[in-house]
């Protein structure tokens, strides 16, 4: 039976890059990996905002807004600890926790209901010029697309693609902690964007949850050509089973199993 390639990320792109080993725990040995309280926070806020968005919820409503944020908290909890990976204890007060271990349960189910609660006021005023993009009949939200770029098999799965008033398409993703350094992730995106839908996006929009702001990247000030050499060479690479770091590379992932771990 022919095997199918499998289909590239960009996390898996961005582990890989981080360090290739990390990569080879995570994606091809699959080792347990001990659990985060800012996974948990992060996935219930994404959870949350695609309500707001869908109309599903009324953000300027406390009644409906909290206790959905709750079950987002709860449910993006059960998903951790029935994965088959999971390792540890059921007590979110043993896991791994953000800025020194203060940014606990309590802090998230407090901090992260303010930040739904701002990101509901932002979208009903100065989010309300971004229209979620229609993709054939369906919303740009968590919409997964799968394409080949330059003969590589790729998924991208953004969380919202969005018009702004005049007509300019925008990649926007949601971040619970610090601000990307690169907009990487946006060109990934666009570039399948493109390739899928045959629509060019103009801009990558970081929406912080923390202050409740965005960060925008131009992105036709990049090479497109620059980021499909790095998909083909993580590709390529991967598939011959090569998972050494490269001369000026610097392991930056927490969980790696033969270089210096580096905690958040």
């Amino acid at each position: 039976m022919t095997q199918l390639r499998p289909r590239r990320s960009y996390s898996r792109l961005d582990t890989w890059q981080q360090c290739p080993a990390a990569y080879k725990a995570k994606y091809v040995d699959k080792l347990p990996e001990e659990p985060s309280v800012w996974s948990v926070g992060g996935t219930a806020f994404h959870t949350v905002a695609e309500q707001i968005l869908l109309g599903r919820v009324d953000p300027l409503r406390e009644a409906e807004l909290f206790p959905a944020w709750l079950e987002a908290f709860r449910s993006a909890y059960e998903d951790v600890v029935n994965h088959p990976r999971f390792v540890g204890d059921r007590n979110m007060a043993t896991w791994r926790a953000a800025n020194r271990g203060t940014e606990d349960q309590d802090w998230w189910v407090s901090n992260g209901y303010s930040m739904v609660t701002r990101f509901g006021r932002w979208r009903a005023t100065t989010g309300a010029s971004l229209t979620v993009l229609d993709l054939d009949g369906r919303p740009g939200l968590e919409a997964d697309m799968e394409v080949e770029l330059a003969g590589v098999p790729v998924i991208a799965i953004p969380d919202w693609l969005a018009v702004v008033e005049h007509g300019q398409v925008c990649v926007i993703d949601y971040k619970t902690g610090k601000p990307p350094k690169t907009p990487k992730q946006q060109r990934f995106y666009a570039a399948v964007l493109a390739e899928k839908h045959g629509l060019h996006a103009s801009w990558g929009l970081f929406y912080m949850a923390r202050p409740g702001q965005l960060i925008a990247h131009d992105l036709t000030r990049y090479d497109p050509d620059e980021l499909l050499a790095q998909l083909v060479d993580f590709d390529t690479r991967e598939r011959a089973g090569d998972y050494e770091l490269q001369p000026g590379q610097e392991c930056q992932a927490y969980q790696c199993p033969t270089h210096t771990r580096k905690r958040r």
